[in-house]
């Protein structure tokens, strides 16, 4: 089936605990093993493409036991409100231990996570860091008896994810290129944007892009989500995603985009390679940036409480 996502555990097929599967797309990888407990490395196509052709795949890396227990740990000290906080989280944890090998411990995180928070958090730690498995002990399903037995876990505090949105300043005031993407939003996402731009206009000079799949985009014309969306300006993709469409550079230049907005914490560290000045915001910042086509000199991002 070509199904041209990178979400489709949330929109085709959820494999069971101790499944075996070849995955390419390094958000799609790290879900299927944090999150549903399935096995699976960062295969390439033509690896995926034998796997499916023959029904083995090399077994090596995450299908081994050995590889899966977590062997570093870190403690949040943060709330995470948005979506994306919990990429900011991916980003820095993963950017402080690069490796594949790595495998976080998160400790700290209160109540229950939704899919799209996990999402947004597993995307960036393969983005910053390479890494294709974490455990969140009571959330995730292999945490129980993974400890690493550290004494110091590393500290996130709600500073630190401040500091981050900070990194992230615009050139200029304007708002030209506002995208939701990287990872493909979920009906859940498309319904809280839906309802962010009801009866709304997009600024006359931005641009707003938002990327699903063909199912989501289907469900979210029938439910009523794409028509507030389109009224309100916004431009729905399916089955791609923002940083590999043709020619990404070029359409910069020729639109004179400088600034991108997104609240994707993979985007904004993937953009910068077709020399996008990337702004990472909440969802809702990003949807102001839209509606207004400005952006303000540094991010009034939202505000987090350290735990007592």
């Amino acid at each position: 089936m070509t199904t041209d996502t990178c979400i489709n555990y949330q929109a085709i097929y959820q494999p069971h605990v101790g499944e075996h599967v070849a995955w390419g797309d390094t958000g799609t990888v790290i879900y299927a093993n944090s999150v549903l407990g399935a096995r699976t490395n960062f295969e390439s196509g033509p690896a995926a493409l034998s796997a499916a052709l023959t029904g083995r795949t090399p077994e090596y890396g995450f299908h081994l036991d050995a590889n899966r227990s977590s062997n570093l740990d870190v403690r949040v000290e943060a709330t995470l409100d948005d979506l994306s906080d919990w990429g900011i989280l991916g980003k820095l944890i993963g950017e402080r231990r690069q490796s594949y090998e790595s495998v976080p411990m998160i400790t700290g995180i209160e109540g229950t996570p939704s899919s799209d928070q996990l999402k947004h958090l597993g995307a960036s730690l393969a983005s910053h860091g390479s890494m294709g498995m974490f455990h969140i002990p009571g959330i995730t399903v292999e945490a129980e008896g993974s400890d690493t037995g550290a004494s110091n876990a590393e500290v996130i505090t709600s500073e630190d994810i401040q500091d981050v949105y900070e990194r992230y300043l615009p050139e200029d005031d304007t708002a030209n290129l506002v995208v939701f993407s990287a990872p493909h939003l979920s009906l859940f996402e498309l319904r809280s944007l839906a309802g962010m731009l009801e009866g709304k206009r997009v600024a006359e000079d931005t641009t707003l892009i938002v990327t699903t799949n063909r199912g989501f985009k289907t469900n979210a014309w029938s439910l009523g989500y794409l028509k507030s969306i389109e009224q309100a300006g916004g431009m729905v993709l399916e089955g791609v995603c923002f940083y590999i469409l043709d020619d990404v550079g070029k359409m910069r230049e020729r639109n004179g985009w400088r600034n991108i907005v997104t609240n994707s914490a993979k985007l904004a560290n993937i953009i910068g390679a077709h020399k996008y000045n990337p702004v990472l915001l909440t969802m809702e910042q990003c949807v102001e940036a839209a509606l207004s086509g400005t952006v303000g000199k540094s991010s009034e991002a939202s505000k987090h409480r350290v735990r007592s």
